[in-house]
């Protein structure tokens, strides 16, 4: 049994790398008209935008009780090694909503700040499951059916109305400014699903 370390991530940059995300679906992805390829969707009675983002331990403030009330939480690594750790039930919480987050685990002496994801699809926190990413190959974390997730085009979706692979055009993003004063052209796509992607019925 081994114990999380509760720290905030370090420094990264992200600007760098999401502007490079940024360039190439910009070339890749652009709604023309009502292009029959693209779903044109908009926040109202049918959709409603939410944001979703890597977990840090230190956006969840957790006090005193939550770093006691902990839970056996097995970690895949990259060589598929399954290893269990005892995490507080917040942060497994949120892991599970948010699908991606980062940890600093601990192996006998070592320290890593490993990002892992959520690795099994029909699971609550007592029974969790997570998969170590390569930060290198993929410093977002991984959405569904592996798909690289990008800052500002990846979706999550209720795949029983959106298909995932499917080209969304979102019409409150277009012209917001981005990092770099690059400007959203609206179209995002649909790389994830999650318990919170659902459509307004």
């Amino acid at each position: 049994m081994q114990d999380v370390l509760i720290f905030a991530k370090g420094d990264i940059v992200f600007i760098r790398i999401l502007l490079v995300f940024i360039s190439l679906f910009l070339n890749q992805c652009r709604p023309t008209g009502m292009d029959a390829n693209v779903l044109h969707a908009s926040s109202g009675d049918k959709y409603k935008i939410t944001y979703y983002w890597i977990v840090e331990s230190d956006q969840l403030k957790l006090d005193a009780d939550d770093l006691q009330n902990k839970i056996d939480v097995v970690i895949v690594d990259e060589k598929d090694k399954a290893s269990t750790y005892q995490i507080p039930v917040k942060l497994v919480r949120r892991l599970m909503l948010e699908g991606t987050g980062f940890l600093k685990l601990q192996d006998g002496d070592d320290v890593a700040e490993t990002l892992v994801n959520i690795a099994c699809s029909r699971c609550d926190y007592r029974n969790a499951k997570f998969k170590v990413v390569d930060r290198d190959k993929h410093p977002y974390g991984l959405g569904a059916r592996n798909n690289p997730l990008v800052p500002f085009r990846s979706i999550a979706v209720d795949k029983k109305e959106i298909k995932l692979g499917s080209k969304v055009y979102i019409k409150e993003f277009e012209g917001l400014q981005m990092p770099g004063g690059m400007q959203h052209d609206g179209c995002v796509v649909a790389v994830d699903t999650g318990g919170g992607s659902r459509v307004n019925t």
